[in-house]
Protein backbone atom coordinates (compact mmCIF):
# COMPACT_ATOMS: atom_id res chain seq x y z
CA UNK A 1 0.00 0.00 0.00
CA UNK A 2 1.23 3.88 -0.87
CA UNK A 3 1.50 6.75 1.25
CA UNK A 4 -1.42 7.47 2.78
CA UNK A 5 -0.97 11.25 1.65
CA UNK A 6 -0.08 11.42 -1.41
CA UNK A 7 2.74 13.98 -1.88
CA UNK A 8 2.26 15.45 -5.24
CA UNK A 9 5.54 15.71 -6.39
CA UNK A 10 5.11 11.82 -6.77
CA UNK A 11 2.83 12.72 -9.81
CA UNK A 12 6.30 14.49 -11.05
CA UNK A 13 8.20 11.57 -11.00
CA UNK A 14 5.64 8.97 -12.07
CA UNK A 15 5.20 10.89 -14.95
CA UNK A 16 8.75 10.65 -15.76
CA UNK A 17 9.06 7.17 -15.67
CA UNK A 18 6.28 6.63 -17.30
CA UNK A 19 7.65 6.29 -20.87
CA UNK A 20 10.81 3.96 -19.98
CA UNK A 21 8.33 1.56 -17.65
CA UNK A 22 4.78 2.28 -18.27
CA UNK A 23 2.08 4.23 -16.05
CA UNK A 24 1.09 1.57 -14.42
CA UNK A 25 4.45 0.26 -12.90
CA UNK A 26 6.16 3.73 -12.23
CA UNK A 27 3.29 4.25 -10.18
CA UNK A 28 3.35 0.64 -8.04
CA UNK A 29 7.21 0.95 -8.05
CA UNK A 30 6.78 4.49 -6.62
CA UNK A 31 4.11 3.27 -4.15
CA UNK A 32 6.04 -0.08 -3.16
CA UNK A 33 8.95 1.60 -2.64
CA UNK A 34 7.41 4.53 -0.56
CA UNK A 35 5.82 1.91 1.83
CA UNK A 36 9.21 -0.09 2.33
CA UNK A 37 11.08 3.39 3.13
CA UNK A 38 8.47 4.57 5.05
CA UNK A 39 7.75 7.52 3.26
CA UNK A 40 4.52 9.39 3.73
CA UNK A 41 2.53 12.82 3.43
CA UNK A 42 5.09 15.55 2.22
CA UNK A 43 8.61 14.58 1.34
CA UNK A 44 11.77 16.13 1.87
CA UNK A 45 14.49 16.35 -0.89
CA UNK A 46 16.11 13.63 1.27
CA UNK A 47 13.44 11.65 1.21
CA UNK A 48 13.16 12.18 -2.79
CA UNK A 49 16.97 10.86 -3.39
CA UNK A 50 16.26 8.03 -0.71
CA UNK A 51 13.47 6.92 -3.33
CA UNK A 52 15.16 7.41 -6.48
CA UNK A 53 18.50 5.22 -4.75
CA UNK A 54 16.14 2.20 -4.55
CA UNK A 55 14.38 2.89 -7.78
CA UNK A 56 17.82 3.41 -9.65
CA UNK A 57 18.77 -0.52 -9.71
CA UNK A 58 15.30 -1.66 -11.18
CA UNK A 59 14.95 1.27 -13.67
CA UNK A 60 18.93 0.44 -14.74
CA UNK A 61 17.38 -3.03 -15.75
CA UNK A 62 14.87 -1.68 -18.28
CA UNK A 63 17.14 1.05 -20.39
CA UNK A 64 20.68 0.33 -19.17
CA UNK A 65 22.29 1.64 -16.25
CA UNK A 66 23.87 4.55 -18.23
CA UNK A 67 20.38 5.41 -19.48
CA UNK A 68 19.22 4.99 -16.15
CA UNK A 69 21.30 8.00 -14.69
CA UNK A 70 20.02 10.44 -17.57
CA UNK A 71 16.72 9.27 -16.58
CA UNK A 72 17.29 9.98 -12.79
CA UNK A 73 18.66 13.22 -13.73
CA UNK A 74 15.56 14.22 -15.57
CA UNK A 75 13.38 13.17 -12.87
CA UNK A 76 14.81 15.43 -10.36
CA UNK A 77 14.85 18.40 -12.70
CA UNK A 78 11.33 17.86 -12.86
CA UNK A 79 11.08 17.50 -9.26
CA UNK A 80 12.85 20.63 -8.74
CA UNK A 81 10.88 22.55 -12.11
CA UNK A 82 7.50 21.22 -9.91
CA UNK A 83 8.96 22.68 -6.93
CA UNK A 84 9.98 25.78 -8.08
CA UNK A 85 6.18 26.11 -9.39
CA UNK A 86 4.40 25.24 -6.23
CA UNK A 87 3.93 21.76 -7.22
CA UNK A 88 1.88 22.18 -10.13
CA UNK A 89 0.70 19.11 -12.13
CA UNK A 90 2.05 21.27 -15.07
CA UNK A 91 5.66 19.33 -15.40
CA UNK A 92 6.06 17.57 -18.76
CA UNK A 93 6.24 13.82 -18.59
CA UNK A 94 9.59 13.21 -19.63
CA UNK A 95 10.23 10.90 -23.62
CA UNK A 96 12.33 8.68 -24.06
CA UNK A 97 15.51 9.92 -25.97
CA UNK A 98 15.15 10.49 -29.74
CA UNK A 99 11.49 10.68 -29.66
CA UNK A 100 10.66 13.14 -31.83
CA UNK A 101 6.85 13.80 -31.25
CA UNK A 102 5.99 17.14 -30.77
CA UNK A 103 4.67 17.45 -27.25
CA UNK A 104 1.07 17.82 -26.68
Amino acid sequence: MGPSRRDPVLDVVARALAPYVGENMARAAIDGQCAKLGLDGDLTDADIERLLGVLAPALGVFVGRGKAQGVLEEIRRAVSASRSAGESTAVPAARPSGDRRRPS
